[in-house]
């Protein structure tokens, strides 16, 4: 879940429970002894929904709070002095901590659905593709990418990647990336990247920040193109270029 949601329903729990106090005792005296606790309800309901699990868990309590101090008997006072409104704050909490619970379910429910869609496109292109952490240290590769090394994920981690590049240009390569990350701009670098037949191909490598609403970078999305072919074919061409130059000055 975005950080912004999460603060958003915090704001909603407290908002929706001041509200919700508000009408209930402007109504008091219609009401009088009914529906002491559940307009809350909606307060809780509306946090979670929007934040999961904390801000709904919040609404709950406060509202509890709110609806025994403010509205039940005796006034101004957290005793609860029958037996029914006992049962009834029981109750209330009971349900909002359920309806909280399965909001959260339901977000980190998305949140999987979301990440699979990704993995699965991401697994069926023919890029090598990539995702690091706001610190620049790569955290998951897609398939093709172990394809392509025959790396096993285990020799990948702690920057096991470095290994599959020259090693001569690796400095360069390490140093355009950092000045990317303190920038918080994009990347773009070509490379050589070992394959698992341990021939060198030229890749493109270009990463992007994945910001959020407050515009906290959240993770990089970076892709390597095998552009191998397209060097050669320059390199042919140049070497044609030259040779017809050398061919005219004799």
């Amino acid at each position: 879940m975005k950080p912004y949601k999460k603060y958003m329903g915090y704001a909603i729990a407290v908002a929706g429970c001041a509200a919700v106090l508000v009408c209930r005792l402007l109504l008091s005296e219609v009401l009088l002894e009914r529906a002491q606790l559940f307009p809350f309800l909606l307060a809780a309901i509306a946090a979670a929904w929007w934040g999961g699990r904390g801000p709904g868990t919040l609404a709950t309590l406060l509202g509890a709070f709110s609806g025994i101090y403010f509205v039940m008997r005796p006034f101004e006072s957290l005793r609860i002095d029958h037996l029914a409104d006992g049962v009834s704050a029981g109750v209330f909490v009971l349900i909002g901590l359920v309806i909280s619970h399965i909001c959260e379910a339901m977000h980190q429910a998305l949140n999987d659905q979301t990440e699979k869609q990704f993995r699965i496109l991401t697994d069926s292109i023919t890029q090598l593709v990539w995702v690091a952490n706001p610190r620049g240290d790569v955290i998951w590769f897609n398939a093709r990418w172990y394809d392509y090394t025959g790396a096993a994920p285990r020799e990948l981690e702690n920057r096991g990647w470095e290994r599959f590049c020259d090693a001569e240009e690796l400095p360069h390569l390490v140093r355009g990336w950092h000045a990317a990350l303190a920038m918080g701009e994009c990347w773009e670098s070509t490379y050589l990247l070992r394959r698992k037949d341990g021939g060198m191909r030229w890749h493109l490598g270009r990463a992007a920040p994945v910001r959020d609403e407050s515009g906290h970078i959240t993770r990089w999305c970076g892709t390597s193109t095998d552009i191998d072919d397209h060097v050669a074919a320059e390199r042919a061409l140049l070497e044609a270029d030259a040779r017809k130059d050398k061919y005219i000055a004799t």
